[in-house]
């Protein structure tokens, strides 16, 4: 997932809170790595999927820290 604001964040929670695992990748980099695919600065729905599956193959994601205090809901 992309960590764009704070959307990402309770959805990441519930994900790890049932013990699966969150890749959230950088805005800025699957902006830069869909640029290399297409060059083509446009972002799209249909563009950013595969490039994050493309970052998070290759290892470039965060690891997040989220503690239960930071709870949004």
């Amino acid at each position: 997932m992309e960590t764009t604001g704070y959307y990402w964040y309770n959805l990441a929670q519930y994900i790890i809170e049932h013990d699966m695992k969150v890749f959230p990748a950088n805005p800025y980099h699957v902006r830069c790595a869909g640029e290399l695919d297409d060059d083509s600065p446009t972002k799209n729905d249909r563009k950013d999927p595969k490039t994050i599956a493309v970052l998070v193959k290759g290892g470039r994601y965060l690891v997040p820290y989220i503690h239960e205090a930071d709870a949004r809901y």
